[in-house]
């Protein structure tokens, strides 16, 4: 009976194997090229996001800090990007 359980056991390890090994590259992706996302659509995103997490997280006060959190960094982000740009053409002057 042992010797039965442990084939079982062996050909399913075998069985799961092939098949992980197999379903990998049936969901591997092909290389796509990058994509520009314009201030626009990051905007929308952020929005969006933002107003499931406001609408959803069981902690509405704990939801508006981090809104608020994830809206300073993203004004840095933008402040930085800015000035970098702002760099980088006075170099090519």
């Amino acid at each position: 009976m042992l010797k039965i359980v442990m084939n079982y056991i062996f050909c399913l390890a075998v069985v799961c194997t092939i098949a992980m090994s197999g379903g990998a590259a049936a969901f591997a992706q092909q290389e796509q090229p990058d994509l520009t996302i314009d201030a626009a659509t990051r905007t929308q995103v952020i929005d969006g996001i933002l107003k499931r997490l406001n609408d959803s997280y069981v902690f509405p006060d704990i939801a508006k800090k981090m809104e608020q959190s994830i809206r300073e960094r993203v004004e840095e982000r933008i402040r930085s990007d800015h000035e970098l740009e702002g760099i980088c053409d006075k170099a090519h002057e």
